[in-house]
């Protein structure tokens, strides 16, 4: 699409991204915006991403940090998403144990690792051995996303409307690096209405948290952006997202991490 200077892109990705301010409020599904414009660009999302952060923003929402998504194999696989993708996380996402549907598409629950920052990760060349050595804490957390769009959405699409972010449920105990140890080997459980429904491992994040959240530095220096000190990171789903309506208790049980779970109300 057109260069973030030509004025018929700017006033496109305005209003794009004013469509999923308002959707966010309301609850309404829209069009996958590559349905109309077939030529966006991920740079062209990524565009629309900051603007809906703007207008976030504006309203008066703390920016406290950052997600990734599609950072496990599978679930690129499964959603058709060539490459992960990311999105900011501002304060409302922070929820306790119990979660409102309040209309709109149902959620999708991953279980992650949440990294708590004690100083800066600046790419284009940060490692995993950076990402650890900046890590004050680390945490057990549920991801509940949604995706906004109907059927036939595109990485663009998902990248556009800030990766998906709706809430997050992160547990209260809070361990170092070195308590954990490998959390490419870490395991955890995922149940639904008390049955197993999923089983993973840290290695199918990217092959480890630490490397996604690198990945993600790496990914934000693209646009002269960085990790701070006082962020938390989601740093991707351990297992496929189940889906979660109205009704339903969403448990993670991480082996090192201790256990986090969610109730999903009306």
């Amino acid at each position: 699409m057109g260069s973030r200077s030509d004025t018929k892109a700017d006033e496109l990705f305005d209003a794009l991204a004013t469509k999923l301010f308002e959707a966010e409020q309301s609850g309404n599904r829209l069009l996958p915006f590559t349905s109309e414009h077939g030529d966006l660009t991920l740079a062209d999302a990524y565009e629309i991403q900051a603007r809906l952060a703007a207008l976030k923003g504006r309203s008066g929402l703390r920016h406290i940090g950052w997600k990734t998504a599609f950072t496990n194999p599978t679930i690129r696989e499964r959603f058709q998403a060539r490459e992960p993708t990311r999105g900011y996380l501002f304060e409302t996402a922070l929820s306790r144990s119990e979660v409102s549907l309040s209309g709109g598409p149902e959620f999708l629950v991953e279980p992650e690792v949440t990294f708590y920052l004690a100083r800066d990760i600046s790419g284009p060349r940060a490692t995993e051995a950076a990402v650890l050595s900046a890590t004050g804490g680390l945490c057990a957390s549920l991801e509940l996303a949604r995706i906004r769009f109907s059927g036939g959405w595109k990485l663009e699409d998902v990248a556009a409307d800030n990766a998906g972010a709706a809430y997050m449920v992160v547990s209260p105990v809070v361990m170092t690096s070195a308590d954990v140890g490998d959390l490419a080997s870490m395991t955890v459980v995922l149940e639904k209405n008390g049955e197993v429904v999923a089983k993973g491992t840290g290695a199918e994040v990217l092959g480890g948290p630490p490397k996604a959240v690198a990945w993600l530095a790496n990914q934000l220096a693209a646009t002269d952006l960085k990790l701070l000190a006082g962020q938390m990171i989601l740093s991707g789903g351990l297992t496929l997202p189940v889906a979660a309506g109205v009704g339903d208790r969403v448990v993670a049980r991480f082996d090192r991490l201790g256990t986090v779970e969610v109730q999903i109300q009306p």
